[in-house]
């Protein structure tokens, strides 16, 4: 079966891999009988280049800001960690951090993220401030506690760091090895290829080929996040919001603060993050470990030490900004500025001491909130042809597909988001069928009924 995936972000890789696996763990009377997936993936980009995965902070664990388990956490937890061994052992580097830390700086904060301790300690343990302070910072220790304002926190023992673009390397890597070899024979020569492939559209010339070629495919995904719904992002407040999944006029999106494209029910949400240098000659090897309270600050791999005069330096990443406007946004100053003021107290020593080098930019999907939270939307689209009159504003698509899916809306929650509902997706589209899915997952199908809502 020939699948196009429109995007290849965590999103798109997850869907990817987990057809492949579960078409190739398939059992049969006959090997010859079994299913053979044939992947394309569309992009922009070279893998783990582009979008907001390429950007993410990497921060893994499955609880809210307040301690609460998120919907299908642990499951998500569970079916990341698997994906994440599997790319890890193409690219090893891909894990920075075995753990990760959630501050309190209330005595409120202080009382739930203790009972999420006592709740879960397979997962977290509660640090006081004093040993938090010997893990995270043991310099600010030497020096007196008084800058240091977090009263103790979670230590999420079953969390990790991930640095986003080389484990989206590491997972392409594992769909070419879980992919079958085609030979074709042209000319009297045998050319052998696997039936996973990746395809960059680096021109709209070339995206609008592959777009008018989807009809070839047996199974389209569209997974490509905010890419969806914009076709061009130009900066310099020149924002236009026109994609694939139903059109806003120039004019109309000016008007509102909050852009909802179309019947959609999401927001697009831009996050700028700053990369910032700790000088080692200063202090000697930070310990740069991924700290969350609000806003976060996680290590960068050495990869990221880019400038002949900061080689031996450690780069960090804090992030991010939620710009709701997207037709104007924030200057470099003003990202500076808004990510200071709202982890200072969390981490001052990093803009105490840290050189800015850098301001990264990605676009997320982030979805209304409902009965579970914010959660992504994956699902089936129903065919235009089956839909009458006014087809395109009924299924909130332009394309027309007898067998098309969606996953999108990961927003801030990817990492523990796309592995379980990219398995849920592979399953539905093996069995032609999301009767399962729907039947298992209580509200998988919520954005349905807000689209036949409006």
């Amino acid at each position: 079966r020939n699948v196009a995936i429109v995007g290849g972000g965590l999103a798109g890789l997850s869907v990817a891999y987990q057809l492949l696996e579960k078409a190739n763990d398939a059992e049969a009377d006959d090997e010859s009988e079994k299913e053979i997936i044939c992947i394309t993936i569309l992009d922009k980009t070279h893998v783990g280049m582009g979008g907001a995965s390429s950007v993410a902070g990497g921060l893994l664990h499955p609880f809210s800001p307040r301690g609460k388990l998120v919907h299908l956490g642990l499951e998500g937890l569970q079916s990341t960690l698997h994906l994440l061994s599997i790319a890890s052992s193409y690219e090893s580097t891909c894990i920075l951090k075995p753990s990760l830390y959630r501050l309190a700086l209330t005595d409120n904060h202080v009382s739930q993220l203790q009972q999420t301790a006592e709740l879960y300690p397979e997962h977290c343990t509660w640090l006081g401030k004093e040993t938090l302070t010997r893990k995270c910072c043991p310099f600010v220790e030497e020096e007196g506690e008084e800058k240091i304002k977090w009263k103790g926190g979670l230590e999420l023992t079953s969390g990790k760091v991930i640095h986003v673009p080389t484990y989206l390397k590491g997972l392409w890597k594992a769909c070419l090895d879980l992919s079958s070899p085609l030979s074709t024979k042209k000319n009297d020569i045998i050319d052998t290829e696997t039936t996973a492939r990746w395809i960059v559209m680096e021109n709209k010339e070339k995206e609008k080929e592959w777009m008018d070629k989807l009809q070839e495919f047996d199974t389209v995904i569209l997974a490509a996040g905010a890419g969806l719904w914009m076709s061009s992002l130009e900066k310099e407040h020149k924002d236009q919001v026109r994609g694939m999944l139903a059109n806003i006029g120039e004019s109309e999106m000016q008007s509102n603060k909050n852009v909802i494209t179309g019947k959609w029910p999401i927001q697009l949400v831009r996050g700028q993050s700053v990369e910032l240098s700790l000088s080692t000659q200063q202090r000697g090897e930070y310990n740069s470990e991924a700290l969350l309270c609000g806003k976060y600050t996680s290590p960068l791999p050495s990869s990221q030490r880019r400038k002949e005069d900061c080689q031996n330096d450690n780069f960090v990443l804090v992030g991010a900004t939620h710009e709701y406007d997207v037709s104007k946004a924030l200057s470099k100053e003003e990202v500076i500025n808004d990510l200071r003021s709202r982890s200072y107290d969390v981490f001052p020593w990093i803009w105490d001491e840290g050189t800015v080098h850098n301001i990264t930019e990605g676009w997320r999907v982030q979805s209304n909130r409902g009965l579970f939270g914010r959660v992504p939307i994956v699902g089936r689209l129903p065919s235009t042809s089956s839909l009458g009159q006014e087809s395109e504003e009924r299924n909130g698509t332009m394309l027309n597909h007898k067998d098309a899916w969606i996953f999108t809306g990961l927003s801030s929650r990817g990492l523990i988001h796309h592995g379980v509902y990219g398995g849920i997706l592979a399953d539905a589209i093996l069995n032609r069928c999301e009767e399962n899915m729907v039947s298992e997952y209580d509200g998988i199908q919520w954005w349905r009924k807000a689209l036949e809502k409006e």
